[in-house]
């Protein structure tokens, strides 16, 4: 072969050698830029459920700091003026209690309901231990409730708040962000 058939074989081999390369490279770059947007959604979905746990938690232990030294007040006899009893947390509650439903998983949002329903029973609770007896006859919904412990009753609440946060802790650290079933 002459030296011109030499070089253009070593031309045709270096734009080849190029060409594999640079579609090497776009090749490389394009699955590093799917991990990256796979790395950071992921990222964002878990502060996203963070978010909404620690709204749930916070708005709980509110309840629970307000509504603890009241029963436990209840308990020992002393009463209270209905609308000191009534707050607006329950429903700053219920609504926590749907963004945990909506992002998950959802041993997360069954935890959160329930402890949507025992605040709300808490509350009844308080106020039927608050009232004279005329009170059951006119909420007859409340009815499941009497005998109960108004202190008791707030224990569970406590309960409750304490799994609620250990499971959201574990929600949070588990690697796709779900929970095993238990």
């Amino acid at each position: 072969m002459d030296a011109g058939g030499v070089a253009l074989v070593g031309a045709s081999a270096g734009v080849l050698g190029a060409t594999v390369g640079a579609a090497g490279a776009i090749l490389a770059a394009l699955i590093a830029g799917r991990g990256q947007g796979r790395l950071q959604h992921t990222h964002w979905r878990r502060q996203v459920r963070r978010d909404a746990y620690s709204r749930l938690l916070t708005v709980g232990n509110e309840i629970y700091a307000r509504r603890a030294p009241m029963s436990r007040a209840m308990s020992a006899g002393h009463r209270y003026a209905t609308q000191e009893i009534a707050d607006d947390l329950t429903a700053a509650l219920a609504a926590a209690a749907s963004g945990v439903s909506l992002e998950g998983p959802e041993p997360a949002g069954q935890a959160a309901r329930d402890l949507v329903s025992l605040c709300a029973e808490w509350s009844g609770l308080m106020l039927m231990t608050n009232s004279s007896g005329e009170f059951r006859h006119e909420h007859p919904e409340l009815a499941h409730l009497a005998g109960r412990d108004v202190v008791a009753h707030g224990d569970r609440v406590r309960d409750a708040l304490d799994r609620f946060e250990e499971l959201a802790r574990a929600a949070l650290d588990a690697k796709d962000g779900a929970l095993a079933s238990s």
